[in-house]
């Protein structure tokens, strides 16, 4: 527990939590067995310092549950319905070995929901297990430009997904990939088949 408080042993801090999760669930195990034996001594003191160390405990986690299962406004969508209805067209109409080319995005219909693969998945997760991604970004910033038909078979790309309002921070040129055949266009969702 001390050490992952001290020093980091992954690219992004926070993850250093799993580590101390890992270290809790350990304590647990030991810290049951005195506490069930104190309950079980027939000392009242013990039982009480037991109930109150038990208490705790199970109120903290409560608390926590209580919130989840109420509901305080705190809901978050991962998934529109629209988004839904990609990731639906994707599995169902699109080969299992299809390689999309698609801007940074988390919650991507066609990696998370159609179950397809992708040039370059979110940046976020790849920084935060330390990999290096810096050569496919540059990449997939040169197919979005449509710069580099070359780089489309290297990669294997097979389609090209495009979500509205999302790429900002990239440069796209969509009137190069209008030589495509467009085979989705719902609700801010363009995917087209190379």
């Amino acid at each position: 527990m001390i050490l992952p408080s001290i020093f980091s042993f992954t690219p992004w801090e926070f993850d250093n939590i799993k580590l101390i999760i890992y270290w809790y669930l350990a304590a647990v195990i030991f810290i049951s067995f005195p506490l069930g034996n104190w309950l079980k001594s027939g000392s009242l003191f013990k039982s009480l310092i037991a109930a109150v160390f038990i208490f705790h405990f199970v109120f903290s986690g409560a608390l926590d549950n209580l919130r989840l299962f109420t509901s305080s406004g705190t809901k978050y969508e991962t998934y529109s319905p629209q988004a839904i209805l990609v990731g639906n067209f994707v599995r169902e109409n699109i080969k299992k070995d299809a390689v999309f080319l698609s801007v940074d995005k988390f919650d991507n219909p066609a990696l998370t929901l159609g179950g397809r693969s992708v040039v370059l998945g979110f940046r976020g997760w790849l920084w935060s297990h330390g990999i290096n991604y810096s050569q496919r970004e540059t990449d997939v910033k040169s197919m979005l430009t449509g710069q580099d038909m070359g780089l489309f078979k290297k990669y294997n790309v097979s389609h090209i997904i495009l979500f509205e309002n999302e790429q900002n921070n990239y440069l796209i040129n969509e009137e190069y990939f209008r030589q495509f055949k467009l085979i989705y266009n719902q609700d801010g969702y363009r995917i087209y088949q190379i």
